[in-house]
């Protein structure tokens, strides 16, 4: 699945990063300034290195999210926070529970 065709708008590169990164992290990385909060997960989207689109995503520090998103790759098994992608990256989409019975999404970076 490619995620820029998932979204009603147009972007060359997208950052998520998880509740844990803080906001001056945030902007270190995106290389910007853009409106962000502690303690919350947020992807943020750009098009010529501009904000086209800001989000805060719901965020339970002390529990996962029923349907929560987490970005991975086939190297890492785990969560990547902060992460980065270009419009053109394909991902590979699967949910599991954990035992939790909280459903979580996975995308998974594969190329």
């Amino acid at each position: 699945m490619r995620l820029s065709d998932l979204t009603p708008f147009k972007w060359d590169k997208m950052f998520y990063f998880d509740y844990g990164i803080t906001p001056s992290d945030r902007r270190r990385v995106v290389g910007i300034g853009f409106d962000t909060h502690e303690l919350e997960r947020q992807i943020v989207f750009l098009r010529g290195g501009r904000v086209v689109e800001n989000e805060f995503l719901p965020t339970d520090i002390e529990k996962p999210i029923a349907n929560q998103v987490v970005f991975a790759t086939d190297e890492i098994d785990e969560p990547l926070s902060p992460f980065t992608c270009d419009d053109s990256a394909i991902f590979q989409a699967t949910y599991d529970e954990f035992g939790t019975g909280i459903r979580f999404y996975f995308l998974r970076l594969v190329r």
